[in-house]
């Protein structure tokens, strides 16, 4: 892209923890982004980091948007039923828990909530729950 000034510039979007590690400005940002993703999360949203780069490839985490991915309209009512028939609904997530704590306290689903086996935004790992 090009910037009112005439000069290329490039963006970059994805998981924050990812376009946190390639901006050179990251032990700065880092602090606010943990923050901004953690707030996101535990509102029930999903985060985007952005980054620039000049032309010399020097990026710049500039922000992070969050996103909202409601579940589909039609899964409270398919999870009710399969409730009714005595069928032990589960939520299974690669998204922050806090998000999975959010959807559990709104809809009042699932009670376990099972995370990826190595989750990427922190640098423990987290080792799968049993799902019983």
């Amino acid at each position: 892209m090009k910037g009112s000034d005439g000069k290329q510039f490039y963006m970059a979007k994805g998981a924050p923890q990812v376009i946190l590690a390639m901006s050179n400005n990251a032990g700065e940002a880092k602090p606010a982004v943990e923050k901004a993703v953690n707030e996101f999360a535990g509102r029930g949203f999903c985060s985007l980091g952005v980054a620039r780069a000049d032309q010399e490839n020097n990026w710049q985490f500039v922000g992070v948007l969050p996103m909202f991915d409601p579940p589909h309209a039609e899964a409270k009512a398919t999870i009710a039923s399969a409730g009714e028939m005595v069928v032990k609904v589960k939520m299974v997530t690669g998204d922050q828990l806090a998000i999975a704590r959010e959807l559990q306290s709104n809809w009042e689903w699932a009670r376990t909530s099972l995370m990826p086996p190595y989750y990427a935004t922190s640098k423990k790992r987290h080792r799968r729950r049993n799902p019983s």
